[in-house]
């Protein structure tokens, strides 16, 4: 819903922003931070309160590290979205256009993320899709934030084939290691602020052009 929203938002707001830049009221670079600054508290309230009622509801381990790591993962990947949002609106300049193409990135980044397939059976050939997905670095934070507290899981037996016997193992079995978590942090933080100058480029480029 966010990456959907922000180019709404974005693009309702170039005909006024080409008609002042143009009499030089202000730089492109000024409405930009600005607009960054002044909707980021909103971003980061809304994930905070989606993901701190989802995260009850949904019956993950009652630990508060594990619920603070949550929100943040939360906080991140809604914030990415946002950033690709931008990106999009600032490329295409009109609403109807960004929001058709988006899932054109979007969607392979959330099939190669993780979960539905396993990152590690990947062909050679969309490895690289694998590294670009946000939804990826999301998930194994969180799994790694929720596993590593799981000591035991009861039932299992050496039996069962497939039966992954503590938090480890499942981690194991989804490709993910627990030595990666700030690593997956980092990515995150690194593709907000990538997407983001992309997008100011794509409207510098853009009023630059109409100048």
């Amino acid at each position: 819903m966010a990456v959907l929203m922000s180019p709404i938002h974005f693009c309702l707001e170039m005909s006024t922003f080409y008609r002042e830049t143009s009499s030089r009221l202000y730089r492109v670079s000024a409405y930009f931070i600005s607009k960054n600054l002044a909707e980021l508290p909103s971003y980061i309230i809304s994930a905070v309160l989606f993901t701190s009622i989802l995260y009850w509801m949904s019956g993950l381990v009652p630990l508060i590290d594990s619920f603070l790591i949550y929100i943040l993962v939360g906080i991140l990947v809604q914030n990415i979205a946002i950033s690709i949002g931008y990106l999009f609106s600032c490329i295409f300049g009109t609403v109807n256009l960004a929001v058709a193409v988006m899932p054109i990135f979007v969607v392979p980044m959330m099939a190669f993320g993780g979960f539905f397939i396993n990152q590690d059976t990947l062909q050679w050939y969309f490895v690289p899709l694998k590294y670009l997905s946000y939804f990826g670095y999301g998930y194994e934070a969180v799994a790694i934030g929720q596993w590593t507290h799981v000591e035991e899981i009861p039932g299992c037996s050496p039996s069962i084939a497939h039966c992954s016997r503590n938090g480890t193992e499942v981690l194991q079995n989804l490709s993910f290691k627990a030595s990666n978590f700030w690593i997956d942090l980092l990515f995150m933080s690194v593709m907000i602020l990538g997407f983001r100058f992309l997008a100011f480029l794509a409207l510098y480029i853009r009023v630059k052009r109409r100048t």
